[in-house]
């Protein structure tokens, strides 16, 4: 079974997204530089995938190839969702309109959560909040001006398990792909905007 998987996710974890060519996926590194990655000879622990051709996306462990955590678009239901699966178990993030700032969705705990989209003018960060509390769960940061590295996304929940933390990891990257679809649209005539800096 693909859930037969050693990988943890550490719940409060640093990983930098690195884009491999002609791809939609990235190689994902543990820490916050690619460069300090290179010179400790660490490899990359997950393989990301956001093909655009598909309605699913996966986390995957490197380099056994393994799923950790998948998400599928849920389609003719009315409101959009992805279906997020990890060890079994499944909960839905709202998927709305590309052009939305603000998604919610329930960890498998039952811990309401919000996805908040930060725009910029080349690029948009994420930050993931306890919709009780306040606290900051996940963060990402976009490099907009890196040549290979995408972002980098910082996990801040402690409390929570190995599966919720996959959730929260995914929806990160969710929203990834839905403010690269964002852009798509945008670059096609979609509409679309910004304002500010960015950086990484």
């Amino acid at each position: 079974m693909a859930w037969l998987t050693t990988m943890k996710i550490d719940s409060q974890g640093i990983y930098t997204f690195k884009r491999k060519t002609l791809s939609s996926s990235f190689d994902v590194y543990k820490g916050s530089t690619l460069s300090g990655a290179r010179e400790q000879g660490n490899r990359p622990v997950m393989n990301v995938d956001i093909s655009s051709i598909s309605s699913e996306m996966l986390v995957r462990e490197l380099p056994s190839m393994k799923s950790i955590v998948t998400a599928r678009r849920r389609r003719w239901t009315g409101k959009g969702y992805y279906d997020v699966t990890v060890g079994g178990r499944t909960t839905s993030l709202e998927r709305s309109s590309v052009w939305s700032q603000k998604r919610s969705f329930k960890l498998l705990n039952g811990t309401s959560c919000l996805a908040n989209r930060k725009s910029f003018a080349h690029s948009a960060s994420f930050v993931i909040t306890n919709q009780r509390t306040g606290n900051t769960l996940a963060t990402f940061e976009n490099c907009s001006w890196a040549m290979s590295k995408h972002g980098v996304l910082r996990l801040h929940a402690p409390e929570l398990d190995d599966d919720n933390i996959a959730v929260l990891f995914m929806a990160i990257i969710i929203m990834v792909r839905l403010e690269r679809d964002r852009r798509q649209a945008a670059a096609s005539g979609g509409g679309g905007g910004g304002g500010g800096g960015g950086g990484c």
